[in-house]
């Protein structure tokens, strides 16, 4: 019984941090008017919980339970621009990247958009 509690606990605190993170972009899909986009709300609804949890850290541990948390904020932060700066921001597609396929590349209809798209070699 003791292993199905850790499992749970273990499982169901990531599940629910993580659906209350999103929760902001399932409001606005259903017409809720938000004061900021969803996404911004996201990242500071994200941002906070690092924060809180980085204090509760440094309660625990009996240290500063500020300065804990602060540190973890500033962790975060410094390790979401390194994501943004090697991964970049999303671009818009060349001209050339959505040129049309080689006439040897089999296409098939997309079942999304009413177009023909390249299929990679070695898909059935």
């Amino acid at each position: 019984m003791i292993p199905l509690l850790i499992a749970l606990v273990n499982g169901g605190s990531p599940f629910f941090i993580a659906m209350f993170i999103i929760s902001p972009l399932w409001l606005n899909q259903y017409g809720v008017v938000l004061p900021l986009g969803p996404w911004e709300i996201s990242i500071a609804v994200a941002f906070r919980i690092i924060f809180l949890l980085g204090a509760f850290l440094g309660k625990i541990s009996g240290t500063f339970w500020l300065w804990t948390g602060l540190r973890t904020l500033a962790i975060t932060v410094i390790t979401s621009l390194l994501i943004l700066l090697v991964v970049g921001a999303e671009k818009e597609p060349t001209p050339s990247a959505v040129s049309s396929p080689s006439p040897e590349a089999p296409t098939t209809t997309s079942p999304l958009r009413d177009e023909q798209v390249a299929v990679p070699r070695g898909t059935p």
